[in-house]
């Protein structure tokens, strides 16, 4: 348990933060990761699990976005018990 007095206490968030690195504890060159595959066409499939929540900030998959829209094609939707739909899709070719 952590010692110290409330007031002087970090969220996880500000313990992350402290270190580097973002909200889900990522670093940064993990966020950048998936642009440099991209750019590098090194992604053929995308699996995506989507939340039926809008939260207004967050993470983002590519941190400065893409240079270019990417073309997908849907190989399988699952909606789940949770409310949630597990997503597959491949590129476009």
């Amino acid at each position: 348990m952590d010692q110290q007095p409330p007031h002087r206490r970090r969220s996880a968030r500000g313990r992350a933060e402290a270190q580097g690195r973002d909200s889900e504890g990522r670093a940064p060159r993990q966020r950048k990761l998936a642009t440099e595959l991209d750019r590098l066409e090194l992604i053929d499939e995308y699996k995506f699990l989507v939340h039926p929540r809008l939260a207004g900030h967050g993470p983002t998959l590519y941190q400065s976005g893409l240079p270019a829209t990417r073309q997908l094609e849907l190989v399988s939707a699952r909606p789940l018990r949770s409310g949630a739909v597990a997503m597959h899709y491949c590129r476009a070719r």
